[in-house]
């Protein structure tokens, strides 16, 4: 089964000011456009932005997926109903758990993983939810032993991917669904764009940010096939609209990338080790009224 048509995911990762006019305007070119939403109650003021500047006439809770905790249960549980009430939901597209599991002794807490499937089965039963998602982070779990998700997040970028070979091929034969993160390259280095741009025959170009864009989406519609959300954050409204003209022209992607990159050969590792001890307290924190309003005051009077 193909996904819904425009599988591209725009990523609420940043923060996102109500009071700036780009922000507000790349939210609705991306709901107008029906793309969906990534989004998490750890992402600082998302939820406030989301709910103020969602459409109704859209339904973009059924295109939401949340990102949440799962390394344990009660952890999972708490996060999912305060996901729920926070974004004012009944039902959404899915949720997307971070790459920890419950461990014991340095091995899969199966008991505990097992309390956490079932309460998101039931979601789905339910109908609130559609899919759930797992980040997948290289050389850390087997996948034929978390083979209960509808699709795996990674790290993803022109022309290497952070997931294992054999992940890779596993997630293709079995039909599930690719979560590809930083879309556009990633934020915390710039890495791959510079590279890119070096290779062009004119790299002062002034439209290398579409450029750029275009070699995104033909590696990521060559490489996933149309089992793919790839996900995107940009507060830049011309580099979403080229975006949304690039998907429109609706090109058919055929050959795969025969130099792509995998976990045991990269050029750039995403770190994604963040600690669960502080967690909670650190999740309580950044959703506080406190921390928010000194977010606003900081992009707002430039201090």
């Amino acid at each position: 089964m193909c996904l819904p048509e425009n599988s591209f995911v725009y990523g609420m990762g940043s923060f996102f000011n109500i009071l700036n006019k780009e922000h507000r305007k790349c939210f609705h070119i991306a709901q107008k456009n029906r793309f969906f939403f990534h989004s998490s109650i750890g992402y600082p003021g998302s939820s406030f932005f989301f709910k103020t500047l969602s459409n109704k006439e859209f339904k973009n809770n059924n295109r939401l997926i949340l990102k949440i905790a799962g390394y344990s249960y009660d952890q999972l549980r708490y996060e999912v109903d305060e996901s729920l009430k926070e974004f004012n939901l009944s039902n959404l597209y899915g949720f997307q758990l971070w790459e920890k599991l419950p461990m014991r002794s340095e091995n899969i807490d199966i008991k505990e993983l097992n309390k956490i499937i079932y309460f998101l089965e039931d979601l789905k039963k339910n109908d609130i939810i559609k899919k759930i998602f797992f980040q997948l982070e290289p050389n850390k779990f087997q996948i034929d032993e978390i083979d209960f998700f509808d699709g795996y997040a990674f790290y993803g970028y022109p022309n290497e991917i952070q997931l294992e070979k054999k992940h890779y091929d596993y997630i293709i034969n079995k039909k599930k669904i690719f979560l590809q993160f930083q879309f556009f390259g990633g934020r915390s280095t710039k890495i791959f764009r510079e590279s890119f741009k070096n290779k062009l025959i004119d790299p002062n170009n002034v439209d290398i940010d579409f450029l750029w864009i275009n070699s995104c989406l033909e590696f990521s519609q060559n490489n996933f096939g149309k089992k793919i959300f790839y996900v995107g954050c940009t507060q830049k409204s011309r580099r979403l609209l080229h975006l949304v003209k690039k998907i429109k022209e609706n090109q058919n992607f055929t050959s795969k990338s025969n130099d792509m990159n995998f976990s045991d050969n990269l050029m750039y590792l995403t770190k994604v080790n963040y600690p669960i001890d502080n967690h909670f307290n650190h999740l309580k924190k950044i959703r506080s009224k406190k921390h928010l309003f000194k977010l606003y005051l900081k992009k707002n009077l430039k201090i």
